[in-house]
């Protein structure tokens, strides 16, 4: 996305409303917030209404769990597991 960067520590005011998914994926141990029986706009909302949220993990089968993060991919590599968390969803917070 043109004028969007994703990058570990973004300040709050150069957060953007835009978010990255990379489908069947998810970070390990960094779940700040956990949320169940919300739908993927409301897990969306959820992390825009929270100052420090730069990520959150969406799965839609069973609880349609939410799970909101601080952490990113960039922040720790290790936690991210790419295309092996079948039927979830991250989303990676935009910045300026």
């Amino acid at each position: 996305m043109p004028g969007f960067a994703l990058c570990p520590a973004c300040a709050q005011a150069d957060l953007y409303p835009a978010f990255l998914m990379y489908p069947n994926s998810g970070m390990t141990g960094n779940n700040d917030e956990m949320h169940i029986f919300t739908t993927g706009e409301e897990c969306r909302a959820l992390c825009l209404n929270l100052d420090d949220c730069r990520a959150y993990e969406y799965s839609q089968p069973a609880l349609k769990a939410c799970n909101l993060q601080t952490t990113t991919p960039l922040d720790d590599p290790a936690a991210f597991d790419r295309g092996t968390d079948e039927g979830w969803e991250f989303y990676q917070r935009m910045c300026a």
